[in-house]
């Protein structure tokens, strides 16, 4: 039995280091094609746009599915969504940072280097996996919807409870300008400087 999962385990070590960047490559694009409906489906086709929902499993927001509603009809709202898409990664990265911090020390200068790797792999997971949606999800406070047939008024295409111009709407927007530079800017610039 332990040389099966030897086996089985050196097996697929081989055909993850053969596929892995396909695969990741794949997961990427699946997940930018996720995201055009919540952007362009008012210029995109109807048909686009219904094959884009249908991949709404590559899209990783982890409370964009989840119904915040049933917890509390304040959470509706695209505020509540933005906050928690943004807020949601830091709280994991915190908890990778403090549980590498409390596995690293007793351990041998391998130990603490495999540890440190393991934790380094999984930040940067995180970061690949939430980017995309979370990106989407900030760009989303800048975009107005003005077809309303009344000159000067405008409603977030996201939220139409929010007018644009609007102290709620400015106070999104001041909110997304920052995470635009922790988010698409700050990591794509931290994986240019890894890449480096």
């Amino acid at each position: 039995m332990l040389r099966l999962r030897q086996r089985f385990a050196a097996a697929f070590e081989y055909v993850w280091s053969t596929l892995r960047v396909h695969v990741k490559m794949m997961w990427s694009s699946l997940q930018i094609v996720s995201q055009f409906p919540s952007l362009l489906a008012r210029i995109v086709p109807t048909k686009v746009v219904a094959l884009c929902n249908e991949l709404w499993f590559a899209s990783f927001s982890p409370f964009g599915n989840l119904g915040l509603a049933c917890i509390s009809q304040s959470l509706a709202g695209f505020p509540a969504r933005l906050f928690f898409a943004t807020i949601f990664p830091v709280l994991i990265a915190l908890v990778l940072v403090a549980r590498y911090a409390r596995h690293r020390f007793g351990k041998s200068k391998d130990e603490r280097a495999r540890v440190r790797d393991r934790h380094a792999s999984l930040g940067l997971l995180l970061c690949y996996l939430v980017l995309p949606s979370t990106t989407t999800t900030i760009f989303q406070s800048f975009l107005c919807d003005h077809d309303f047939g009344i000159k000067g008024t405008a409603y977030l295409v996201a939220d139409y409870e929010i007018k644009c111009g609007s102290e709620a709407h400015t106070a999104l927007v001041l909110y997304s300008a920052v995470c635009v530079l922790v988010y698409p800017v700050g990591i794509n610039v931290a994986f240019a400087w890894l890449l480096a």
